[in-house]
């Protein structure tokens, strides 16, 4: 079950975040926040993420990445983003039992799980939709668990980082049900 009332947050615990973030990163206040929530092992395809950053990089500076999760690629993620002069646009973060605040201080979930075998309910989905957060997932995902359609945009991995980044882009562009919308129709 998702404890709904964790998404029902102050503004002021999204500030104290983005201000933990900007010692690290030096956002800026319009910076966007690419947000990846899970372990971090070979199915959830985190690296995946990485990519799509890659390519949104050329298009905006207030791209970041943000890694909640721990798992044995967690280094591969930082090697991968210093290989792509992307080291100050990504933060792995480990394991944070702070989920929910999080979901609120982030522009887009990115979920690019393995297709193949499927997941199973995807609870981040569903935590996600409750907390607004517009998400960007592969087919990896039961539609069960989506309960706000104009938040999801569901791509295969196919469509490649750029076909992603391109689905990022037009997301954070878009116009979305606001927060408190959607928490209610998330307990409903």
């Amino acid at each position: 079950a998702v404890d709904t009332a964790r998404f029902a947050q102050d503004s002021d615990d999204t500030a104290l975040f983005r201000r933990e973030l900007d010692r690290d990163l030096c956002l800026g206040p319009a910076a966007k926040i690419l947000l990846f929530v899970g372990r971090i092992v070979a199915y959830k395809n985190p690296s995946f993420l990485i990519e799509i950053l890659a390519n949104l990089a050329q298009a905006s500076e207030d791209i970041v990445a943000v890694f909640a999760g721990a798992g044995p690629l967690e280094q591969e993620i930082r090697e991968l983003a210093k290989k792509n002069s992307l080291q100050d646009r990504v933060r792995v973060l480990g394991f944070r039992d702070d989920v929910p605040n999080l979901m609120l201080s982030s522009a887009v979930l990115i979920w690019p799980s393995l297709e193949d075998p499927k997941e199973g309910l995807g609870l981040g989905i569903v935590e996600a939709q409750a907390a607004g957060l517009p998400i960007v997932m592969s087919k990896s995902v039961p539609d069960e668990a989506i309960v706000i359609p104009e938040l999801v945009k569901v791509l295969p991995l196919a469509a490649g980082p750029e076909g992603w980044a391109e689905a990022v882009l037009d997301v954070l562009g878009g116009s979305n049900p606001n927060r408190q919308e959607s928490l209610r129709r998330v307990e409903a």
